[in-house]
């Protein structure tokens, strides 16, 4: 088999008011968000953006998992490029891994963004090694220590309230964005915590269950010792939707 060579993805944001909260640090929710524009880039770069994959392949992209360590601060109206790059495909998962550099080169956060290919009409997990073969990309260097899958809840959660969704919420797949994931999270943090959001210096935000327009979300949190720790439910069967993990060091213990 003859592996794709990938081009980098690369893109420029500004860091824009909505990213920014009350007490002037940078939400959660914009950190996956330029985790998403470095992702879009990279998609764009390759030809592996939905309609493309639709139409070769009838397989389009699910987001696994987004974890990303921060470096540096970001502030308001400040420019970030994003690079992204093949990493590896193991089994049907893919990891692509990026880097955000401030306008000072000054590196502000890595990190490894997980995908698999689900069917467009079944929205089952691709099993056909055609097709996996076909977009395996040869393998790059990883920058963080990350996984596809969430490890295992902490001992004890606290409500944080029920969150309906929103058709504004609602993307080109048919079902809530990806970011919106990380506002419901970012919600259910108390104040004294969304005070102190840039302290965090690791997130992690794993998609456990597609939303869609009718369902509603249970919120629950854990904050304790260095992390914060936010789960979302499906209100009536308590199927795992969201985890997200927030750790105020690079020591994930």
């Amino acid at each position: 088999m003859t592996l794709k060579s990938y081009h980098q993805g690369e893109s420029v944001l500004i860091v824009g008011a909505p990213m920014i909260n009350e007490y002037g640090q940078l939400k959660s929710q914009a950190i996956v968000e330029i985790a998403s524009r470095a992702t879009e880039a990279f998609f764009v770069a390759n030809s592996l953006k939905l309609d493309d994959m639709v139409s070769c392949y009838g397989v389009t992209w699910m987001q696994l998992s987004t974890i990303v360590e921060m470096h540096a601060s970001l502030h308001p109206w400040e420019r970030v490029h994003t690079m992204m790059w093949n990493a590896c495909r193991v089994g049907r998962v893919f990891r692509w891994d990026f880097q955000a550099v401030r306008e000072d080169e000054q590196p502000a956060m890595t990190g490894a963004q997980f995908f698999a290919l689900v069917d467009v009409k079944t929205r089952r997990i691709c099993r056909d090694e055609a097709i996996l073969d076909a977009v395996t990309g040869t393998e790059g260097c990883r920058t963080v220590t990350a996984s596809s899958r969430p490890p295992e809840p902490m001992s004890s959660y606290e409500n944080a309230g029920t969150r309906s969704i929103f058709p504004s919420w609602i993307d080109e797949n048919g079902h809530v964005n990806n970011i919106r994931y990380a506002d419901m999270c970012y919600d259910a943090l108390p104040e004294a915590e969304r005070r102190n959001i840039g302290s965090v210096r690791r997130l992690e935000i794993y998609y456990q269950k597609e939303l869609r327009m009718g369902d509603k979300v249970v919120l629950k949190r854990c904050c304790c010792d260095n992390q914060l720790d936010i789960i979302g439910l499906t209100d009536e069967m308590q199927e795992p939707v969201v985890r997200m993990k927030m750790f105020t060091s690079f020591d994930q213990k």
